[in-house]
C-alpha cells in the first residue's frame, strides 16, 4: 500500500520512463527503416531505386525534431489525461491497451496535421507511423512488466506488515479492507477507546499503522489514541463516511505551511486541465486557418443580404462571472437587441427560465438562418478561445443579463469552468432542449464528470451534430 506522495512520485517516474521509451521507439523505427532500405538495395536494386523511396534527410531524427518531440512528449500527457497512470495498483489490461492505442493515434494525428500545415522540419511520415506502432508495443510491454513488478514488490514488502483497523461494530468487510496488504488486526471502536487495551495491542502486535474507520464516534474522542500513536512513532490514518456527505470533490492543499482540506465542485488545475488549455489554443489556431473559406463566405453573404456590421459583439459571462465580448457572425437585424423586450411581450419564450430562445425569431434575416443552420456563425468564437476567454468545449456563454436573472445558486456553478463553443447541450440536440433545468443538468453533468477524454468525445459528437444540423435553428 503506497501513500499519496509515493504514488505521485511513482507516476511521474513512469511518465519520464515512457518519454524515454517512446524516444527509443522512434530511434528503433529509423533503424528498421535503414535495414529495410538496405535489404531492398541488396536484393531488389535491379527493380527498385532506393533514392526514389527515401532521402538521407528523412532518416535523421534531428530533421523532424519538432513533430517527433510533439509525439514523444505529448503521448504520455494524453495517457495521463486518459487515466493511464491513475490506477496502477488495480489495472485492467484491455482498458490499458485501448488507452495506449487512443493516445498514440491522437498524438500521431496531431503531429501529422501540424507537420502538414507548418512543415515542422523534414520529418518522415512513415517513420512517424512506424515510431507510433513500436511505441504502442513498447508501452504495452512496459506496462505488463511494471504492473507485475509492482504487485510482487508490494506483496513482498507488506506481507509481514501489520495494520490495526479500528471500525464500528458490525461493519464487516469494506473498501478499506479491500485496499490493505499484509496482516490486518481488527478492533471495534469501543475496544479501541479503552486506552489500556489499545496500548496493549500496540505493544503485543508489530503494528505499522493504525487506520480509524468510524462514523459513530467524533474525532475528538480518538485524541488519546492519536497521542499514544505519536509517542510510539506509529502512523495513524483517519477515514470517515462524513466526507462522503459532501458533493464536492476533495483534495489536500497548503496555505503557506498550513494543510487545508479543499472542497471543489469543478475541475482543478491539474495536468489534464493544462493539456486542455494548450489543446484549446492550438486547435483553435488550426481551425481558424481551416475555416477561412467559410468566414469569407459568411462575410460576403452578410454584406450582400444585410448591410451593417459583419460581426455581432455582446457582453457574456465567462469564468467565475467575468465578462468578455463574445464574437459571432451577425445573423440578425442591426437593431435586434432593441427589439428583444418587445419580441418577448408579443411572442413569449420557447424556453422557460431566464434564457431566451425563439425557434422562429423574426429578427433573423434569410442568410443568417443559413449561417445558424450550419453553425458557421459560431466560427469567430475561435478568436475568443485564442484570447483565453472561452474553451472549445464547455457550457454555452450566456448574456450577462440572463445570468443576473438566475434564481438558484447551483445555476451559477456553470460559471466555474470556461464557457465553450460546443458542449453537452449542442450534442444533445441544442434547440430541442427547451427546459432550462434540463440545460443546467447537462452543464453540471459535464462539470461533475469532466475529463480531457470527455472533451474529445464531445468534439467528435459535434461533427455529426453540425453536419446534420441536429437541433439547429
Amino acid at each position: 500500500m503506497m501513500n499519496f506522495r509515493q504514488l505521485q512520485f511513482f507516476k511521474i517516474s513512469l511518465q519520464l520512463v515512457d518519454i524515454l521509451l517512446i524516444w527509443l521507439s522512434f530511434f528503433v523505427a529509423i533503424k528498421l527503416r535503414l535495414l529495410w532500405l538496405s535489404f531492398i538495395e541488396k536484393y531488389f536494386s535491379r527493380w527498385i531505386d532506393v533514392s526514389t523511396i527515401s532521402t538521407p534527410n528523412e532518416l535523421d531524427l534531428s530533421n523532424g525534431w519538432a513533430s517527433y518531440s510533439l509525439i514523444i512528449i505529448g503521448m504520455p500527457f494524453i495517457l495521463s489525461c486518459l487515466g493511464f497512470y491513475r490506477d496502477i495498483l488495480k489495472p485492467h489490461f484491455t482498458t490499458v491497451i485501448w488507452n495506449i492505442v487512443k493516445a498514440a493515434f491522437f498524438t500521431l494525428a496531431l503531429g501529422l496535421i501540424l507537420e502538414f500545415f507548418f512543415k515542422l522540419g523534414a520529418s518522415s511520415r512513415l517513420i512517424m507511423v512506424n515510431g507510433i506502432v513500436v511505441s504502442i508495443l513498447v508501452l504495452i510491454i512496459r506496462y505488463a512488466l511494471t504492473s507485475s513488478f509492482i504487485k510482487k514488490k508490494l506483496q513482498s514488502q507488506y506481507k509481514d506488515n501489520t495494520v490495526l483497523l479500528i471500525q464500528d461494530a458490525g461493519e464487516g468487510n469494506n473498501v478499506i479492507v479491500d485496499q490493505l496488504l499484509g496482516k490486518i488486526v481488527v478492533m471495534t471502536t469501543q475496544e479501541a477507546l479503552q486506552l489500556n487495551l489499545f496500548e496493549k495491542t500496540l505493544k503485543v502486535k508489530p503494528i505499522e499503522k493504525v487506520i480509524i474507520n468510524s462514523s459513530q464516534v467524533a474525532l475528538s474522542q480518538f485524541e488519546p489514541l492519536v497521542d499514544l500513536c505519536s509517542a510510539m512513532g506509529i502512523e495513524i490514518w483517519w477515514h470517515t463516511s462524513a466526507l462522503h456527505q459532501f458533493k464536492s470533490a476533495m483534495s489536500i492543499d497548503y496555505l503557506g505551511d498550513e494543510p487545508l482540506l479543499v472542497l471543489h465542485s469543478s475541475p482543478r488545475w491539474q495536468a489534464s486541465k493544462i493539456t486542455k488549455e494548450v489543446f484549446d489554443r492550438s486547435a483553435a489556431f488550426v481551425l481558424l486557418i481551416l475555416s477561412i473559406p467559410f468566414c469569407l463566405f459568411a462575410t460576403l453573404g452578410i454584406i450582400i443580404t444585410s448591410p451593417g456590421p459583419i460581426f455581432f459583439r455582446q457582453e457574456r459571462s465567462g469564468l467565475y462571472g467575468k465578462t468578455f465580448r463574445m464574437l459571432k457572425f451577425r445573423t440578425m437585424s442591426v437593431n435586434a437587441p432593441e427589439l428583444l423586450d418587445q419580441l418577448k411581450k408579443e411572442q413569449g419564450n420557447d424556453m422557460d427560465g431566464p434564457a431566451f430562445k425563439l425557434h422562429h425569431d423574426p429578427r433573423i434575416f434569410a442568410f443568417g438562418r443559413i449561417l445558424r443552420k450550419t453553425s458557421i456563425d459560431e466560427l469567430p468564437q475561435l478568436i475568443n478561445v485564442l484570447l483565453g476567454d472561452m474553451s472549445l468545449v464547455g457550457p454555452r456563454p450566456l448574456p450577462t443579463y440572463e445570468v443576473e436573472a438566475f434564481t438558484e445558486p447551483r445555476h451559477l456553478r456553470r460559471l466555474s469552468v470556461k464557457p465553450g463553443i460546443t458542449g453537452m447541450w449542442q450534442v444533445e440536440g441544442r434547440s430541442n432542449v427547451v427546459e432550462f433545468e434540463d440545460w443546467i443538468k447537462l452543464d453540471l453533468n459535464y462539470i461533475d464528470n469532466w475529463s480531457f477524454k470527455l472533451d474529445l468525445l464531445i468534439l467528435l459528437k459535434t461533427i455529426p451534430a453540425v453536419l446534420l444540423s441536429k437541433g439547429a435553428k
